[in-house]
């Protein structure tokens, strides 16, 4: 649920529910009818969670009104943030019940294709939500999710990627989006009464997260003009071929006055108020939600829940999870020792594995991103079956004030749902990948790109996937995929080579991604569930730095690992088990194609049903 804009939601949802109140759901006597009925439903369901949201229309539709029947009921404003109220929770959890209850009615047995794919993830989507709002905690979840301000720059940085990715298809698109820059200074101000409700509800945040969130604000104030935002929107509005030339010179105009006189006294007067809420908690000994006990707890299983798309004991999944990643690292170790061992014996393969491993050779001798997502359309083929049509795929650099800050490397932003042949864009941060190795350039585009998440999801389209499906997915699924993309990449260089040396490092990258992502959900869990303090990790040897950052991460963004730790462990168990069942029988390209026959993001409980009726098949 976009808690952003609950209550126009409330109010879209109340609107809907009253006029689908005639509407009586007969028996479904036909694969039609039950079609019909679910992609309506579907559609209700996607304006219930996106509301007026003029962002998230623009990101996923070219024409939301014709393809989904959205409307616009307000002038479009930045996010903004207002206490969720028990009868806000009431309404919404009758809403989301109302929704299922249909759902309901709808038999899976006569649905097929996409339709399937649409009918679990609503069943999955209103499940996961109808728990959220049903918890006794709902209130608290809303506070202690840390989803509103963190130091990574929080929904002001957001602003920035919208403005990035806004699409300018005509003068609304312009305009909707010169009223949200002009919203920024009262919408960023709300912020502080996140920061306010959270210190009055016993939920402070931790100096840590709020020096964090000032030093991003004051590094973007203080550019002043020069931010890149000026020129970059001037960039856009020239660019834009159905505006006359006076009405580009009108608009840029206004963009600079809304800049100038909303963003920059939003964020100055952000920064300003944030310290008002300094030294509640001056040292992170705990995260947020291990500090608020079964509350937090609560938060966590749920958002395990959320992202897993499965009813999972966490106490079990914690131990397995430590069995992988004690397999996968035991054997990155071995390769290590084995080459510590060879070092004096078989200097030239000691010397090459290492160059490998320094990035000092290249494994394939590509360095640019485009020569490397060219290969990587070709390798593709290896793992995924082909798509009808290749898309045009372009490549954007993030802004270097948010480009330093974030952890990210990459990320993919969704085409429009209701557009074929669209242009793709991966976005790179040049502050990572100016030295970065061969390896992990070549790796992390095909997780963002080929056969990772733009597949995915391009596939998906061409199989006719539908908004919610597309919206709403599995996130362990989605990321544990392009996981899987990027490591049997790295399997495939290995099986293809002659050379001793590529071949052992490729084996010990794979293992050591796996290990690596791994022990992350594991740190995460130990840190958001299971409540370890930073004494807890010291008196096992760590380093207290080291442990105090990695807690500041994680505690932002509890659960953030979760999708890629437990996501590469859930699918390497699903390829294990269809291995182990059909022997030669196998196929890994028909295999994955039947894993994302239902988009790009299935709850893993559907992914296990899709791997069991595979093995029946062959």
């Amino acid at each position: 649920m976009n808690k952003r804009v609950k209550l126009l939601v409330i109010l879209i949802c109340v609107t809907m529910l009253v006029a689908s109140m005639s509407v009586g759901f007969a028996a479904c006597d036909s694969a039609e009818s039950a079609a019909r009925k679910l992609n309506e439903l579907a559609d209700e369901t996607a304006l219930f969670l996106l509301g007026n949201d003029a962002n998230s229309w623009n990101t996923l539709s070219i024409n939301p009104k014709e393809s989904f029947g959205y409307e616009r009921s307000s002038e479009p404003k930045w996010y903004s943030y207002s206490r969720i109220t028990n009868t806000d929770i009431k309404e919404i959890r009758y809403a989301f019940n109302y929704l299922n209850k249909k759902l309901s009615k709808i038999k899976s047995s006569k649905l097929s294709g996409s339709d399937l794919a649409t009918y679990y993830t609503l069943k999955q989507t209103l499940s996961s939500y109808i728990d959220y709002y049903g918890s006794e905690y709902a209130k608290d979840f809303q506070l202690i999710d840390g989803g509103y301000i963190n130091s990574q720059g929080g929904y002001v940085a957001d602003f920035t990627s919208a403005v990035e990715n806004y699409a300018l298809r005509n003068t609304d698109d312009v305009q909707d989006l010169l009223s949200m820059t002009q919203s920024c200074k009262d919408s960023f101000a709300t912020y502080l009464d996140y920061a306010r409700d959270r210190a009055e509800s016993g939920y402070p945040l931790y100096d840590s997260s709020i020096n964090g969130m000032i030093e991003y604000l004051d590094e973007v104030s203080a550019q002043g003009d020069n931010y890149y935002l000026y020129d970059y929107v001037n960039g856009r509005i020239d660019g834009a071929a159905f505006l006359s030339d006076s009405e580009k010179i009108n608009y840029k105009d206004k963009f600079r006055i809304a800049l100038k006189g909303s963003f920059m006294p939003g964020v100055k007067a952000l920064a300003r108020g944030l310290t008002n809420y300094r030294g509640y908690v001056k040292t992170t000994n705990k995260s947020y939600l291990a500090a608020y006990g079964n509350k937090g707890k609560e938060l966590y299983k749920w958002l395990f829940a959320n992202k897993t798309g499965a009813d999972i004991d966490l106490e079990s999944a914690y131990l397995k999870l430590f069995e992988a990643y004690d397999r996968y690292n035991t054997q990155a170790q071995a390769i290590l020792e084995e080459m510590e061992s060879i070092k004096d014996t078989e200097r030239a393969l000691y010397d090459k594995f290492n160059a490998y491993a320094s990035g000092e050779k290249k494994l394939l001798d590509l360095t640019d991103p485009e020569e490397i997502l060219s290969y990587l359309k070709t390798a593709a083929n290896d793992i995924v079956p082909r798509l009808n049509t290749m898309p045009e795929i372009d490549f954007k650099y993030m802004d270097d004030t948010v480009a330093k800050r974030t952890p990210t490397i990459a990320y993919y932003i969704l085409s429009p749902v209701d557009e074929q042949n669209s242009t793709e864009h991966i976005t790179l941060n040049p502050y990572y990948i100016e030295n970065m190795p061969e390896e992990i350039l070549l790796t992390t585009i095909a997780h963002e790109g080929y056969p990772g998440h733009l597949y995915a999801y391009v596939n998906a389209k061409e199989k006719g996937a539908s908004l919610i499906s597309s919206v709403m997915t599995s996130k362990a699924f989605s990321e544990g995929w392009a996981v899987y993309a990027q490591i049997t990449l790295l399997q495939n260089i290995a099986a293809s080579s002659q050379d001793d040396a590529l071949v052992k490092f490729c084996t010990y990258s794979y293992c050591d991604t796996v290990a690596d992502y791994i022990i992350a959900v594991i740190m995460d869990m130990q840190i958001n569930y299971l409540g370890l303090s930073v004494q807890d990790y010291i008196a096992n040897g760590m380093d207290e730095d080291s442990v105090r950052h990695t807690m500041e991460l994680v505690m932002e963004s509890p659960a953030m690992y979760v999708p890629y730790g437990y996501g590469i462990y859930a699918m390497l168990d699903l390829h294990d088990k269809a291995k182990s069942a059909l022997g030669d029988k196998y196929n890994e390209v028909e295999y994955n194609g039947v894993l994302l026959s239902d988009g790009m993001g299935p709850a893993l409980t559907r992914a296990e049903q899709l791997t069991q009726e595979y093995i029946k098949s062959k």
